[in-house]
């Protein structure tokens, strides 16, 4: 019997992840962790459960904390961890790698909330959940899943869609073959060998190059349409077939974008400027389909004219960051709405955050990405 107050507060532990981002962050297996952010006073209070980004791959709950809006004396928030990259993400279809770890872990955090929140003075029945970059694209997938029905009411997602080329993975078997070939791991073929190099790999080797950047606009481990091995399952068919089935929460939504998401992408810059202007086609994002290379070819030509200066056939600043903002981030949120309203959802508003501030390596103003 415990008969002593326990203190329960350890703000800053993040799921095992590449230290790129949050070096000084303790990194633990043991990681599930929720945070409840409350007022001085108040019952029945309005609860905000916050979802991280990181591309799937990185961060942690506790990274931004919402202290501000709870001083508000309006509502409670919630922020937690869940699983990332391989360890939250690898889906082989199997009994033990189903795939959508982290996104369940998501789930059980939301049950957790509807069982235990009126005990910190939040109404259960009064949740909105919302969340940034992959946060947001986890949000927008959270309304299509069958597990989340009756966890929420409410939904803000920003500067991520559940519909982006890289919110769901087009084929999670070649992206862990791929992954483990990177780890020095060549028996790839046999599913069963290839299960077990995951089961049994280091974290800090499996986390390694999680975060690796592709040109096609996608990430090696984030959420996937599951093959039914009995358990429950996350995501049961793509996102676009979903919503046009009209089979989800038609919950009601702020969703939003910034005027500069493009900035996401400034690390690359000079790596990649030179190549897209010479083989732009390896850029196009990776769910677009082509009959041949030629169809590919002429249509990385018109897009790129698009993106480029009338005069000039090659990338400023501005258009490569243009083109980032609109393949991985405000197309995918339009696209996301249009398909939802033509489902029939409703209550659904949209907002472009564009709050100009320069930003010194490039002297333009604008929103960069969140």
């Amino acid at each position: 019997m415990w008969n002593d107050t326990l203190e329960a507060v350890d703000q800053f532990i993040a799921c095992p992840q590449n230290p790129l981002l949050y070096p000084k962050v303790p990194t633990r297996e043991d990681c599930l962790v929720a945070n409840i952010i409350t007022p001085y006073k108040g019952t029945n209070l309005s609860v905000l459960v916050y979802v991280h980004g990181g591309a799937y791959q990185l961060g942690f709950g506790h990274a931004l904390s919402p202290k501000t809006l709870v001083d508000s004396q309006k509502i409670i928030a919630v922020t937690f961890n869940y699983r990332l990259g391989a360890h939250g993400f690898l889906c082989l279809g199997t009994d033990s790698a189903p795939g959508n770890a982290g996104m369940k872990d998501i789930v059980a955090l939301l049950r957790w909330v509807q069982q235990n929140i009126a005990s910190f003075g939040g109404n259960p029945h009064d949740v909105t959940i919302a969340g940034y970059s992959a946060g947001s694209s986890a949000v927008g997938l959270l309304i299509l899943s069958r597990m989340t029905a009756g966890l929420f009411s409410k939904a803000i997602p920003e500067s991520g869609a559940d519909v982006g080329t890289w919110s769901v993975q087009l084929d999670p078997i070649e992206n862990a073959k791929k992954y483990a070939k990177q780890l020095g791991f060549n028996k790839v073929e046999n599913i069963q060998a290839l299960e077990e190099f995951y089961q049994n790999a280091d974290f800090d080797e499996l986390m390694s190059d999680a975060f690796e950047t592709k040109k096609d606009s996608t990430f090696h481990f984030t959420p996937c349409i599951e093959r039914d091995v009995g358990e429950e399952i996350f995501l049961h068919d793509s996102p676009v077939n979903i919503i046009r089935q009209e089979k989800y929460n038609k919950v009601a939504m702020l969703y939003g974008f910034t005027d500069m998401e493009g900035l996401f992408r400034m690390p690359q810059f000079y790596y990649w400027i030179w190549d897209m202007n010479l083989r732009f086609s390896n850029y196009l994002p990776a769910d677009l389909i082509f009959k041949n290379e030629i169809v590919r070819k002429n249509v990385a030509k018109e897009i790129k004219s698009f993106y480029t200066a009338k005069n000039s056939s090659l990338f400023t600043i501005t258009g490569y960051i243009n083109y980032f903002t609109d393949v991985m981030f405000a197309y995918p949120v339009l696209r996301s709405i249009n398909l939802r309203l033509a489902s029939g959802s409703e209550n659904i508003y949209l907002y472009e955050y564009s709050f100009s501030k320069k930003y010194s390596h490039i002297n333009l103003p604008g929103a960069s990405h969140c």
